[in-house]
Protein backbone atom coordinates (compact mmCIF):
# COMPACT_ATOMS: atom_id res chain seq x y z
CA UNK A 1 0.00 0.00 0.00
CA UNK A 2 1.22 3.08 -0.82
CA UNK A 3 2.35 5.82 2.05
CA UNK A 4 -0.22 8.30 2.61
CA UNK A 5 0.76 11.73 3.67
CA UNK A 6 -1.07 15.24 3.93
CA UNK A 7 0.10 18.36 2.87
CA UNK A 8 -1.62 21.91 2.98
CA UNK A 9 -2.44 23.67 0.18
CA UNK A 10 -1.12 26.90 1.98
CA UNK A 11 2.17 24.95 2.04
CA UNK A 12 2.43 25.15 -1.72
CA UNK A 13 2.26 28.95 -2.27
CA UNK A 14 4.88 29.74 -4.22
CA UNK A 15 6.94 32.91 -2.24
CA UNK A 16 8.38 35.43 -3.95
CA UNK A 17 12.00 36.58 -2.58
CA UNK A 18 12.21 39.43 -0.76
CA UNK A 19 15.58 39.94 -1.60
CA UNK A 20 15.57 42.48 -4.84
CA UNK A 21 17.52 45.11 -6.15
CA UNK A 22 16.17 48.14 -4.79
CA UNK A 23 18.01 50.11 -7.99
CA UNK A 24 15.83 47.86 -10.03
CA UNK A 25 12.34 48.54 -8.18
CA UNK A 26 11.83 50.23 -5.17
CA UNK A 27 8.64 49.48 -2.89
CA UNK A 28 8.93 52.22 -0.67
CA UNK A 29 8.21 55.15 -3.13
CA UNK A 30 4.88 53.73 -3.42
CA UNK A 31 4.02 53.28 0.33
CA UNK A 32 2.25 56.19 0.28
CA UNK A 33 0.29 55.11 -2.22
CA UNK A 34 -0.96 51.91 -0.65
CA UNK A 35 -1.48 53.40 2.88
CA UNK A 36 -3.83 55.62 1.10
CA UNK A 37 -5.38 52.73 -1.45
CA UNK A 38 -5.61 49.88 1.44
CA UNK A 39 -6.47 51.62 4.97
CA UNK A 40 -4.95 49.38 7.47
CA UNK A 41 -5.58 46.46 5.19
CA UNK A 42 -2.04 45.43 5.49
CA UNK A 43 -2.68 41.65 3.99
CA UNK A 44 -4.05 43.67 0.86
CA UNK A 45 -0.74 45.83 0.98
CA UNK A 46 1.35 42.96 1.39
CA UNK A 47 0.05 41.10 -1.17
CA UNK A 48 0.27 44.04 -3.83
CA UNK A 49 4.12 44.55 -2.24
CA UNK A 50 4.78 40.87 -3.34
CA UNK A 51 3.24 40.95 -6.88
CA UNK A 52 5.15 43.93 -7.68
CA UNK A 53 8.58 42.59 -6.13
CA UNK A 54 7.99 39.58 -8.60
CA UNK A 55 6.97 41.23 -11.73
CA UNK A 56 9.18 44.54 -11.05
CA UNK A 57 12.06 43.51 -8.89
CA UNK A 58 14.26 41.54 -12.08
CA UNK A 59 14.89 38.85 -10.08
CA UNK A 60 13.04 36.52 -11.93
CA UNK A 61 12.56 36.33 -15.89
CA UNK A 62 9.55 33.80 -15.85
CA UNK A 63 6.94 31.38 -13.80
CA UNK A 64 9.75 28.64 -14.45
CA UNK A 65 12.46 31.21 -12.50
CA UNK A 66 9.97 31.06 -9.20
CA UNK A 67 9.01 27.52 -9.35
CA UNK A 68 12.34 26.19 -9.54
CA UNK A 69 13.51 28.72 -6.87
CA UNK A 70 10.44 27.31 -5.15
CA UNK A 71 11.03 23.87 -5.68
CA UNK A 72 14.33 23.46 -4.28
CA UNK A 73 13.64 25.50 -1.23
CA UNK A 74 10.24 23.83 -0.19
CA UNK A 75 10.39 20.16 1.23
CA UNK A 76 6.44 19.72 0.73
CA UNK A 77 6.78 20.45 -3.26
CA UNK A 78 9.10 18.19 -3.16
CA UNK A 79 7.30 15.20 -1.57
CA UNK A 80 4.49 15.94 -4.03
CA UNK A 81 6.64 16.18 -7.06
CA UNK A 82 9.78 13.72 -7.11
CA UNK A 83 11.98 15.88 -9.98
CA UNK A 84 11.52 19.46 -10.92
CA UNK A 85 10.36 18.57 -14.08
CA UNK A 86 7.40 16.83 -12.40
CA UNK A 87 6.69 20.01 -10.92
CA UNK A 88 7.56 22.18 -13.84
CA UNK A 89 4.78 19.94 -16.01
CA UNK A 90 2.37 21.50 -14.29
CA UNK A 91 2.88 25.02 -14.80
CA UNK A 92 0.39 26.77 -16.97
CA UNK A 93 2.20 29.70 -18.49
CA UNK A 94 6.58 28.48 -17.83
CA UNK A 95 7.89 30.90 -20.29
CA UNK A 96 6.24 33.74 -19.21
CA UNK A 97 6.43 36.36 -15.94
CA UNK A 98 2.97 34.98 -15.16
CA UNK A 99 1.54 34.82 -11.73
CA UNK A 100 0.62 31.35 -11.33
Amino acid sequence: MPEVFTIKASDLVLKVSENIDPARFDISKYEAFLDVLCGTREFQKEAIRTVLRYLLGGRYKNLRDLAEENYYQNPNLRELYSTFSDFERHLQLPDKLALP
